[in-house]
């Protein structure tokens, strides 16, 4: 798993993440939280809330 975030430019404020790369044995997958769709589904957001908490999942 790594996460990127949008370029900041000076700002101070706290920027959230903008891509999540998640590799899953010979799969990868771009979940993009800018997109709407994906940012305002619930169910999404509570996959991402669930994998992030999880110590048993390598984050980098």
């Amino acid at each position: 798993m790594d996460m990127e975030w949008r370029a900041g430019f000076g700002t101070v404020s706290s920027q959230h993440v903008a891509l999540i790369q998640l590799a899953i044995q010979e799969r990868v997958f771009l979940l993009d939280l800018c997109a709407h769709a994906i940012s305002h589904h619930s169910t999404t957001v509570n996959f991402i809330r669930a994998l992030l908490s999880d110590k048993n999942v390598l984050k980098l």
